[in-house]
């Protein structure tokens, strides 16, 4: 197979890890019974370990090390999971891009059913059909940094089988303690993956993820409604293509530099430097349009929220600049009559809590869907005086899962190393919303 558009060691690298993956192509059907380490792990060169469950097995011929290039493929019955690593000077999306091509290229027929990117992750879903048997493959590259390499994650299995095998995947290994696949809907890529079954030519371009540019504002007053009626994840849902190479080239010289989602669990604000960071109780939620703005024009950034467990609740957080946007400013505007109409509350519902300092204000709105159902809006301004920026939490939930949700956010959330959305306790919400 002949790899293009890549030079220099990109073109070495991508070609390594190509001839690494042809081990997974000649498994897929011999499917031998692989050698088994005792201890379930495995360590890289670069120092990070790889742990597993007894039900995955290490094809100990398969572990390949080569120009920095570091390859180990493990077996469940016919599912494959390949891990590799290259040096983080990987282009994510040329080198994924690539690599797929000539792999599925090398499979079979095959459709790409979605693949993007956002922040420092690359991924792609895509079914092939090999002999008349068709099979799932999910590839996530996610960029290393300093000493750690990039890793990129290959997962092969049967249509049918998809979901439960992925689970087991997504819950055995930990690399240095961490899942691989964290904020992955397996039965949501199983969906996608069957709603694209016998289609042997690629699916027309516009069933393909769109790609989205950063907006140039954002409006901070959002209707909680908006979030309320949020449907449940599945899969990746429209995972965003996001090219930083081309957003640093257009932006402008004076702005400040893109750090934005550093990774799945810390965002830090380009324009005031404030860290976010939270728990695996919270991820990324993807399915909002825009999921997150980087040097937003107005001196906005902003990152989209959701809670991993059962049911919907959101969290979106806006980091602005401190001109009108000072919590004694934000207690007296939340109060006015114009801010309580384009809020569309409904009659039953209604303002319950607000209170605030010179330094936080605080809100708690009771409102309804047009449904019927009941949910609450708690939204938080933080003042930062040395940085001269206002951080905004809207949090958004119903009252069956205040306690959870937001006991959640309070733990598990935090700012510059502080926590977040406690100027009310959990029990004073539930209280002001009986």
């Amino acid at each position: 197979m002949t790899v293009a558009f890549v030079r220099g060691t990109t073109t070495r690298r991508v070609t390594l890890m190509l001839a690494m993956i042809l081990l997974l192509l000649s498994s897929l059907v011999t499917a031998p019974i692989a050698a088994q380490t005792s201890e379930g792990s495995f360590t890289f060169d670069g120092g990070q370990t790889l742990t597993w469950g007894d039900d995955w097995e290490l094809d100990e011929d398969s572990v390949a090390l080569e120009d920095g290039v570091e390859s180990a493929l493990f077996f469940r019955g016919v599912s494959v999971l390949s891990v590799l690593t290259v040096p983080n000077d990987f282009d994510l999306n040329q080198g994924r891009d690539i690599f797929l091509d000539a792999f599925l290229d090398a499979v079979g027929e095959s459709v790409t059913i979605d693949r993007g990117s956002y922040g420092q992750v690359s991924y792609s879903l895509d079914l092939v059909n090999s002999a008349g048997f068709e099979s799932g493959v999910f590839t996530l590259f996610r960029a290393g940094s300093g000493a750690t390499p990039t890793f990129a994650y290959v997962f092969f299995a049967e249509v049918s089988e998809f979901a439960s095998e992925f689970a087991s995947a997504q819950t055995t290994f930990l690399l240095d303690g961490e899942g691989l696949f964290d904020g992955v809907e397996g039965t949501g890529l199983q969906d996608l993956l069957v709603a694209n079954t016998g289609s042997a030519p690629p699916p027309p371009e516009e069933e393909i993820a769109d790609v989205v540019e950063t907006p140039e504002s954002v409006e901070i007053d959002v209707d909680p409604a908006d979030d309320a009626n949020e449907p449940e994840t599945e899969g990746l849902g429209d995972l965003k293509d996001r090219d930083d190479d081309e957003d640093a080239a257009d932006a402008d010289a004076n702005d400040p530099p893109g750090t934005g989602l550093v990774d799945d669990s810390t965002f830090v604000s380009p324009w005031y430097e404030s860290e976010l960071q939270w728990d695996r109780a919270w991820e990324v939620n993807v399915d909002r349009d825009p999921f997150i703005v980087e040097n937003g024009d107005g001196g906005i950034d902003y990152i989209a929220l959701r809670w991993t467990g059962e049911g919907a609740t959101f969290l979106t957080v806006s980091f602005v600049p401190v001109d009108g946007n000072q919590p004694v400013e934000l207690l007296e505007l939340w109060q006015t009559d114009e801010f309580i109409a384009d809020m569309n509350i409904h009659p039953d519902g209604g303002i319950v809590l607000v209170e605030g300092t010179e330094a936080i204000a605080a809100i708690v709105i009771r409102n309804f869907t047009d449904d019927g159902t009941e949910f609450f809006l708690y939204r938080e301004a933080r003042f930062d005086a040395e940085r001269q920026s206002v951080v905004l939490f809207n949090f958004t939930t119903i009252p069956a899962l205040a306690d959870p949700s937001l006991t959640a956010a309070q733990a598990g959330i935090v700012l510059d190393d502080e926590p977040v959305l406690d100027f009310f306790s959990v029990e004073e919400v539930l209280d002001a919303l009986e």
